[in-house]
């Protein structure tokens, strides 16, 4: 039996591909007989022209070969074609080998390797995606250019750009390539969750009446205080925190020989954020090759990917102005997501391995509320007072290859 069932194929998009191409046969997988059946030359050929449009042949990458071996090795990047495959067709088949192999056949059609011919389709190959994809990073950039300089209150242009990178977030499930399992964008932070915010403190003295009122001078600030950050504009009060002390204190980069408080802060109720962490480390593994909108939603994918590294950039003191898009963001996942997000989180880029969280203010806050805008309540005795002694550069020396052309590579031993 060369064939396998349509009940067989997992990938609903690509069944639905094959709803022509189906004819009586038995099938190698399940074992049933005289059912409707695709061939494998067939998947092999439809595997073959998604490999061609959407992989290349992986470079040759250089690295040191060990410890006591300093010379320059070469290793092809990218996966195998028995992956590739595995990958496009959604799942691993009985006969998977035969279906490589068809689509062997199949993609090298017409190669005469003894003209000169040379084939794309080899065991011997690894590939990687190619980049023909809808720029995403160029719309971002076109809709922060467009707050900057045209529509800031009403820009249709923005809306419809957040509309569609964020459509049908709240279901979106993506693959966690560190735990191998199915995750979701959305995380609830529960009741009693502690969270941690501080402040810097130039001298000792100024700490007293953070000491005598924790929450109302270390916690969020009054609106006529709020200044513009990378989550909020100036006059809107957001609430940024972080999952552990440290983090928090190293995000507001206090100066060597200053002083630091702060203090940690229990939520009241469940809060459901937006984890760009997780978006960031995510695979597109839930995205089918066959389904008609691939190229643009594996575009949106890898944005979003990338968004997490857009949003936790530090802000420049002067020039708050690049940060209108993210600001922008912000105020529409508060206020047109359904159900509402309470927040987002985001990886630290000043505390390896640290978390951030941004809370939206709520609908109800009063003129002049400060923490009571927040489902927040002050830690009893959590207040802690630190001194910057020293800061603490991790600079390593990286080993480096210089082409002729030119071309220079980092070996990847130090990554």
């Amino acid at each position: 039996m060369s064939s396998i069932c349509e009940k067989c194929i997992e990938d609903v998009h690509l069944r639905k591909t094959l709803e022509f191409w189906l004819d009586e046969g038995d099938c190698c997988e399940c074992g049933a007989v005289r059912t409707q059946v695709v061939t494998f030359e067939k998947l092999g050929s439809l595997a073959a022209d998604i490999i061609e449009e959407h992989f290349t042949i992986g470079e040759q990458e250089p690295y040191f070969g060990g410890a006591d071996d300093d010379k320059v090795q070469y290793e092809q990047a990218g996966q195998p074609l028995t992956d590739i495959v595995q990958d496009v067709l959604g799942q691993f088949f009985k006969a998977h080998d035969a279906i490589v192999e068809a689509t062997i056949d199949a993609g090298n059609v017409g190669i005469w390797p003894p003209d000169g011919d040379e084939p794309f389709f080899d065991y011997m190959y690894n590939y990687v995606e190619s980049t023909k994809y809808t720029d995403y990073l160029a719309k971002w950039n076109e809709a922060s250019e467009s707050l900057k300089h045209r529509s800031r209150f009403f820009n249709r242009q923005i809306q419809a750009f957040f509309t569609d990178v964020f459509q049908d977030f709240a279901e979106m499930k993506v693959y966690n390539l560190s735990t191998k399992k199915i995750d979701t964008a959305i995380a609830t932070l529960d009741a009693g969750a502690v969270l941690y915010r501080a402040r810097r403190c130039m001298e000792l003295g100024a700490s007293d009446e953070m000491f005598r009122e924790p929450l109302r001078n270390v916690g969020p600030p009054p609106r006529s205080r709020a200044q513009a950050g990378r989550m909020n504009a100036e006059g809107v009060v957001a609430c940024y925190a972080s999952l552990d002390r440290e983090t928090a204190v190293a995000e507001i980069r206090p100066t060597i020989g200053s002083y630091a408080v702060s203090i940690g802060m229990t939520l009241t109720r469940p809060v459901r954020i937006l984890d760009f962490s997780i978006l960031q480390r995510a695979q597109a593994k839930s995205l089918s090759y066959f389904q008609p909108d691939f190229k643009d939603q594996f575009g949106r994918f890898k944005f979003l990917r990338n968004l997490a590294n857009l949003i936790s950039q530090p802000v420049i003191p002067g020039n708050e102005r690049e940060y209108l898009i993210t600001q922008c963001m912000c105020e529409w996942l508060s206020y047109a997501t359904v159900p509402e997000l309470s927040g987002v989180s985001f990886s630290s880029t000043q505390h390896a391995g640290g978390t951030n969280i941004v809370l939206f203010p709520g609908e109800e806050t009063e003129p002049g509320a400060s923490a009571t805008a927040f489902p927040i309540s002050y830690v009893e005795e959590s207040i802690t007072l630190s001194y910057l002694k020293s800061v603490k550069y991790q600079i390593i020396e990286l080993d480096t290859y210089t082409s002729k052309d030119g071309s220079v590579f980092v070996f990847r031993d130090h990554e």
